[in-house]
């Protein structure tokens, strides 16, 4: 039986028409999903009420943005929610890990580079075609 983890790995694979990196995480390789025409996906899944994000996983994926277009999918037991770089006027931010409860997502999360933005998981379909 599959866990929740790969199932919402799934979902995402699903939504962009991409397909699910063997080993992501644990080979150097970021993106739980990828896509033909370069879209990169990281997903991040939990059972509880709250999900526990680190800086640096944000950071990385900023890196991977001269080649890919990425995104981090979030996902609260099978419910899913996804965060996308805008650009913008990012602020001067002091934090490690960032706790982000199901019941009150913020709307925005900044690191010294990007403003993240919250959208509905749906929004992936439509990301994924431009």
């Amino acid at each position: 039986m599959k866990k929740n983890w790969e199932i919402a790995e799934d979902i995402v694979a699903k939504f962009v028409s991409g397909k699910r990196t063997p080993g992501s995480g644990n080979k150097g390789i970021r993106g739980d999903v990828r896509t033909s025409n370069f879209k990169l996906v990281e997903v991040k899944q939990t059972d509880t009420s709250v999900l526990t994000i680190q800086y640096e996983w944000l950071i990385e994926l900023e890196g991977y943005e001269l080649t890919n277009d990425v995104c981090l999918a979030i996902f609260f037991g099978l419910t899913g929610y996804v965060y996308y770089p805008i650009g913008g006027k990012p602020e001067e931010v002091q934090w490690s890990t960032k706790d982000l409860r199901k019941d009150n997502l913020p709307k925005y999360i900044y690191t010294k580079k990007q403003i993240w933005e919250l959208d509905e998981l749906d929004s992936l379909k439509q990301w994924a075609k431009i």
